[in-house]
């Protein structure tokens, strides 16, 4: 439990918050923009309180939203909605942490700047480490308490191949992913192969090629994520980590059917969005 000062308490006669605990933390998948949900649900003599916040790939906290001091139930409730929407776990102050710190980093690069809820957030959280800070792989590598030489076996690798072969078919966590922005849009208006070629493996060569290393990075902090679940059920983490490695290194990319998997998603998106704008 935490103590910490607090001008805005539940009213005005009040301005000490007193003692804070957090319930628990919760951290939904990284949905197909680079978004994901981060949740904190804490009680005091006021009652409980949750905190929603929503972090974005290299932009940064972008929305965080707090409820009033209520019931558990209340609080509860918000939580079930955002469940039914998205994949969500239950994770480790250590990976709130990790995604403040990284979230904020993103804003510095954006500028950005973060709601004022979310210094509320981090002054509830007494102690707790915010300062900006970037992950590259070999940062992961340590957060998920690997040796620094680690690298997947043969076994990991088939066992993530195969797995990885799911992902999208199982919807769950990886439900919506695909890639959007400008350069898909350039992709499919001007460069998109006739029928003689083949179209998925093309796609991951001109798409997903040049941004590999974002898929990597996903895929590693998708690692974290899992290896930070507070619960036994859930996503295993040296799949995400596997392909993560794979990704980062220099095996073609046409070769993991995730991969594959994820072109043939972007172009059954973009077919689907310019059928509509024809209509």
């Amino acid at each position: 439990a935490a103590r910490t000062r607090n001008s805005e308490a539940c009213n005005e006669d009040d301005s000490l918050v007193p003692e804070v605990e957090v319930v628990k933390h919760l951290a939904s998948s990284i949905d197909g923009s680079g978004a994901q949900n981060i949740m904190t649900l804490m009680k005091s003599k006021h009652g409980f309180k949750i905190f929603v916040g929503v972090v974005k790939e290299n932009i940064g906290w972008i929305d965080v939203w707090s409820s009033d001091w209520s019931t558990k139930t209340a609080c509860e409730r918000i939580i079930r909605s955002f469940q039914k929407s998205i994949f969500t776990l239950e994770v480790t102050q250590e990976y709130v942490e990790f995604i403040f710190r990284l979230g904020l980093h993103w804003n510095s690069i954006s500028n950005i700047i973060p709601k004022p809820e979310f210094l509320h957030w981090v002054e509830l959280l007494h102690d707790t480490q915010v300062n900006p800070r970037s992950f590259d792989a070999d940062d992961y590598v340590y957060l998920l308490d690997l040796d620094p030489d680690t690298k997947p076996t043969p076994f990991q690798i088939r066992q993530g191949m195969d797995a990885s072969g799911q992902w999208l078919r199982q919807g769950e966590f990886a439900a919506g992913w695909f890639e959007a922005g400008d350069h898909v849009e350039t992709y499919i208006e001007n460069d998109i192969p006739d029928a003689a070629v083949n179209v998925i493996e093309h796609c991951v060569k001109h798409v997903f090629e040049p941004i590999r290393q974002k898929w990597a990075l996903r895929l590693y902090r998708m690692a974290f994520w899992a290896h930070s679940n507070a619960k036994r059920r859930g996503p295993k983490s040296v799949d995400f980590y596997t392909m993560a490695h794979l990704i980062h290194g220099d095996l073609p990319l046409e070769h993991l059917p995730f991969m594959r998997d994820l072109a043939m998603a972007t172009l059954s998106a973009y077919a689907d969005e310019f059928g509509k704008e024809s209509t």
